[in-house]
């Protein structure tokens, strides 16, 4: 695609320049500049480059016809394409640029120019992606900005920041505009919930899992109002979260859950079904249980044996993480025959399965002992 566009640009170019010489009777026209420069606006979203022969384009339109050499100015969709294109591209601070400039324009009387919903919504979902420092307080202004201009469905701007705040670490404020949008009326859908509970699963703070309780209790009675439904991911990410709690009765927890999904997805909902990552979560939890004491422990290793035999029975098949948290559950039972031949046992269905790799050869090394590591490496 780059090289059609590319071809148009320089046909674009050979007629101006003919128009400029005289030799042409004619100019192009402003579709001609537009379809050339949203042609490298949809290119931007792969190579950042496109935007900025977006806008070398624009910037000639704009001059040639300052200095009255050509009669077509440009428009407001010309403005758009390229401040789109820079947000495809990355290139906030760039679209930022052709944003203030648009307003500008607008403020001197060019009504055309004035900022749409579209615009403030790209410009947030640009502000959401970025890297830069303060991006997202820079994102909520321009939703507070949005939101007092127009009266219009702002739904998928709430997901935007909920994503935004998630990637950046801040739970707390993702949560704040989940229960917003509820407020609102706006229903929420398990990619607003799984983030929540996932940037706090990620916070370094065992007081965090009181947080991810809240957000799914709330959920469930989303679900209850059937307003949405879940997903296999949020519970799996729940399951996660339990995992990393490291408390008494999480690997009960975790089958809790699991037996929630599988209530669920026998009742019709299909897309909470478990797969093999909530297989996985539910073993983390339970090789998790080691640092309890033996009752505990015993009961882990009997749920883990118990949701093994269920995964090899179910649709999904296991992968190395399964048997590298399965060989981490063999821990759970004390040194001897019995937690040998569970190591034996899950390097050898690994192996028939051919999900021996670095990864598990690793987990071996420091799961198995060093009889059995001669023995089987």
């Amino acid at each position: 695609h780059w090289d059609s566009v590319s071809e148009s640009d320089n046909i674009l170019t050979r007629l101006v320049d003919l128009h400029l010489a005289g030799e042409l009777d004619f100019e192009p026209d402003v579709a001609c500049w537009t379809t050339v420069i949203r042609g490298w606006m949809r290119l931007a979203k792969s190579r950042k480059s496109a935007a900025e022969r977006a806008e070398r384009l624009m910037e000639r339109m704009i001059v040639l016809q300052d200095d009255g050499k050509i009669t077509v100015e440009a428009d407001a969709v010309v403005y758009f394409s390229v401040l789109n294109a820079h947000v495809y591209a990355g290139s906030i601070a760039d679209a930022v640029r052709i944003f203030d400039t648009m307003n500008y324009l607008w403020k001197q009387g060019d009504e055309e120019m004035k900022p749409t919903f579209k615009t403030y919504k790209n410009l947030i979902e640009g502000w959401v992606k970025s890297d830069e420092e303060n991006s997202m307080e820079r994102a909520e202004i321009m939703l507070d900005k949005v939101t007092e201009l127009y009266d219009e469905d702002v739904s998928d701007m709430y997901k935007s920041m909920i994503f935004g705040f998630s990637k950046a670490g801040n739970p707390a404020k993702a949560d704040s505009y989940l229960r917003l949008m509820i407020e609102k009326g706006v229903a929420p859908d398990s990619f607003c919930f799984d983030k929540v509970i996932d940037s706090y699963t990620s916070l370094d703070d065992p007081r965090a899992i009181k947080f991810v309780y809240a957000a799914f209790e709330l959920m469930e009675k989303c679900q209850k109002r059937g307003i949405m439904k879940a997903n296999e991911r949020v519970y799996t990410s729940l399951i996660r979260a339990i995992a990393k709690e490291r408390k008494t009765g999480m690997a009960a927890k975790a089958q809790t859950i699991l037996r929630r999904m599988q209530q669920l997805s026998d009742a019709g909902n299909n897309a909470v079904k478990p797969r093999i990552f909530t297989y996985n979560a539910v073993l983390k939890a339970c090789a998790n249980t080691v640092m309890f004491d033996d009752g505990e422990k015993a009961k882990a290793f009997d749920t883990a044996i118990r949701i093994f035999n269920e995964l090899r029975s179910s649709d999904e098949r296991p992968d190395h993480v399964t048997y590298s948290n399965l060989l981490k559950c063999s821990h759970l039972l004390p040194e001897g025959p019995k937690r040998d031949n569970l190591v034996k046992a899950t390097f050898a269905k690994c192996a028939k399965d051919d999900m021996v790799n670095d990864f598990f050869i690793r987990d071996m090394e420091e799961y198995a002992s060093e009889e059995l590591r001669r023995e089987l490496l």
